[in-house]
């Protein structure tokens, strides 16, 4: 996953070694075409159907759309994480 960037070790003053977790960066997201959607959004109406793909889809067009920026879930919670630790510490 091209998002997630290696943690760097860097030296301090007292001689211990402290891990440094950027922060996470954002990647966008790969929607479908505006004809394709129209396409199944007709189907789905003919068929009755309710499918959360398509508004799936329809979100990930609004998110490029609007140029808005989306994080790995997981890369935040453990940059968050270290961000905490680090103001407790300064306490």
């Amino acid at each position: 996953m091209a998002w997630f960037k290696k943690q760097t070790e860097t030296p301090i003053e007292t001689g211990v070694t402290m891990t440094v977790l950027e922060q996470p960066r954002s990647h966008s997201v790969k929607a479908e075409t505006e004809e394709y959607l129209k396409e199944y959004t007709e189907l789905a109406t003919k068929a009755g159907a309710n499918v959360p793909q398509l508004l799936n889809e329809c979100f990930k067009r609004f998110l490029n759309e609007y140029d808005i920026p989306v994080f790995n879930l997981q890369e935040v919670v453990k940059y968050m994480d270290s961000k905490a630790k680090e103001g407790k510490d300064r306490s």
